[in-house]
């Protein structure tokens, strides 16, 4: 094993204009629809495969039938009532004694009206009404008054502190809100209501759906409620009549930017992100269907990748990005044109000209945009944070269409650079190497990176199978970063802050990753991956070797 160191409106309309969009990411996996069971229909809903997990993270090593029937002499010792005391023991021994169905996954949802709702599928509900008596038991035991279950036909009502609960024969639901009021009828919805069809989340682990378009009509029509109560106020309270008037100008303002970026939402405009274990990997993949109405569905393009042969195979940092210029000014003006820019304070002159030579520099562009940092030397004093980089390594390379960009940063370059000739210039600044240069349409800037073929270029590092056919990525090589003396330095630092339990499991997590990237693989698809040093091994499983020996000990020392 290798050895290493150890939101508000605006961000909605913001997900909607840009995640629904550029950088959503996640590759659609989904299985056959599921027989007699519902389409999501919520605008949030949310997923888990315990059963799944608890394969994938191996976790009966640590809870195998010898602790377990510990755990359960150790639970039921307290227990005076014989029955009582035989089903907790029946559950801790094996977690289907309490009547619920854990093969099948658990899911919540929140609705229109911003209830929550968690559905776990029955089994046997015999033996859930046993499991609720125990907890009903459990609770007289410790002063807690005893659980009351009210019987509505099939189903089996029980109102708590907060919340309720209910359960037939085919679900459990349990259903809260804000305020912990006018639940009941949500509650008899979620148990008659048909089970939910999960298909969609393919062989996910864990994943959440987010219905863009819903969001944003269940949000206009909140503000169209609170401004029809703002003119109600202003007659029956007329002294706080200007205080009204300001927020409904406000509301409409809001509504108008509504109007500007709803256009890019339709029935389609949903989005999933998703977690998976698998040998060696844990990957968050993000998903949002492919639509005509998204403006940003042109600006990337697939990468080619020519500029890695220029970055060494060992930097610990690199980015890159396939980027079609034109439509990304074409994009950018439509924020620009758009209300909320128009009424903004940062539509100043100053800001004008900035975003004017912006403009011209990114319709220049037409291929790879990268970025690497190669090395990152220095000390990090712990004394006030102080940090000192002494040196570092760094590249950014264009493709370009002309010389527009070399042409300008020439010109403003010339009073601390030396110029080359009318395309390459070159100098030192506070003790780096500077040089700036373009060479068949690749503008390349350097700080003591020279733009020359590396003899071990990035091109054959061990990342670059995963992220070579898309249109973007960022890859972090931890190796090779905690190689970097000021961000192993600065991570020493970081350690010496905690505790050493906690130390510990943050060192050895470090120490089992390999390489960390995002990519995306279509305009509206990608994926985060953590790639571990083992390949063979299941993520979770690794994840749980490290953390679950403290869980089980805290466990058995609270008992």
């Amino acid at each position: 094993m290798k050895k290493k160191s150890s939101i508000t409106l605006i961000v909605i309309i913001a997900i909607v204009a840009f995640a629904v969009a550029a950088f959503m990411i996640f590759c659609p996996c989904s299985k056959d629809k599921e027989p007699g069971r519902a389409e999501i229909n919520e605008p949030y809903f949310g997923y888990i495969n315990l059963e799944q997990l608890a394969t994938k993270g191996a976790f009966d090593r640590y809870f195998d039938a010898n602790n377990r029937k510990m755990l359960a002499s150790m639970a039921s010792a307290n227990i005076e009532d014989k029955a009582m005391a035989d089903h907790a023991t029946a559950i801790i021994t094996d977690f289907s004694a309490s009547g619920l169905n854990i093969k099948q996954p658990a899911y919540g949802y929140v609705d229109a009206k911003d209830n929550g709702v968690v559905i776990i599928e029955v089994a046997d509900i015999e033996k859930v009404d046993k499991s609720i008596e125990l907890l009903s038991y459990l609770g007289t035991k410790n002063n807690s008054l005893p659980i009351n279950i009210q019987r509505n036909g099939d189903d089996r009502i029980v109102e708590l502190d907060g919340f309720m609960l209910g359960y037939n024969t085919s679900r459990l639901a349990v259903v809260f809100n804000e305020y912990g009021e006018a639940l009941n009828d949500v509650l008899i919805d979620a148990l008659q209501r048909p089970l939910t069809d999960l298909s969609l989340f393919g062989d996910a682990d864990i994943a959440t759906y987010v219905h863009f378009g819903k969001i944003l009509e269940n949000t206009r029509d909140k503000l169209e409620e609170q401004k029809a109560e703002s003119l109600k106020l202003i007659e029956t309270d007329p002294d706080g009549a200007y205080y009204y008037t300001r927020k409904i100008e406000e509301i409409d303002a809001v509504l108008t930017q509504f109007d500007d970026f709803a256009q890019y939402t339709n029935e389609n405009s949903y989005g999933i992100v998703a977690l998976t274990f698998d040998a060696g990997r844990a990957t968050i993949d993000t998903y949002s269907p492919e639509t005509d109405s998204l403006p940003t569905k042109d600006i990337t393009k697939l990468v080619n990748n020519k500029h890695l042969s220029y970055i060494d195979a060992t930097a610990p940092i690199v980015a890159n990005l396939g980027l079609n210029g034109e439509k990304f000014v074409e994009f950018a003006d439509l924020f620009l044109q758009s209300s909320y820019f128009l009424e903004s304070e940062y539509n100043t002159n100053d800001i004008n000209m900035v975003i004017a030579v912006a403009r011209d520099v990114f319709k220049s562009i037409d291929g790879d945009l990268t970025i690497a940092v190669e090395n990152l030397e220095g000390s990090y004093k712990s004394y006030y944070g102080r940090a000192g980089l002494k040196n570092a390594a760094a590249t950014i390379m264009v493709d370009v269409k002309d010389e527009y960009i070399i042409s300008n940063l020439g010109q403003f370059a010339g009073s601390f650079l030396r110029r080359q000739d009318s395309t390459h210039y070159s100098g030192g600044f506070g003790g780096f190497n500077i040089t700036l240069g373009q060479d068949d349409n690749v503008f390349h800037a350097g700080i003591n990176s020279p733009y020359v073929v590396r003899t071990e270029s990035a091109d054959t590092a061990a990342w670059f199978n995963d992220v070579e056919e898309s249109y973007g990525y960022l890859v972090v090589d931890v190796e090779n970063l905690m190689n970097c003396s000021y961000i192993a330095a600065a991570n020493q630092a970081l350690v010496s802050d905690m505790d050493s339990e906690s130390a510990d499991v943050y060192n050895k997590f470090v120490d089992i990753c390999d390489y960390v990237y995002m990519s995306q693989s279509a305009p509206t698809a990608g994926e985060l991956v953590i790639v571990l040093d083992d390949k063979q091994t299941n993520a979770l499983q690794q994840i749980a070797d490290i953390v679950m020996p403290i869980i089980v000990r805290e466990l058995f020392a609270n008992m």
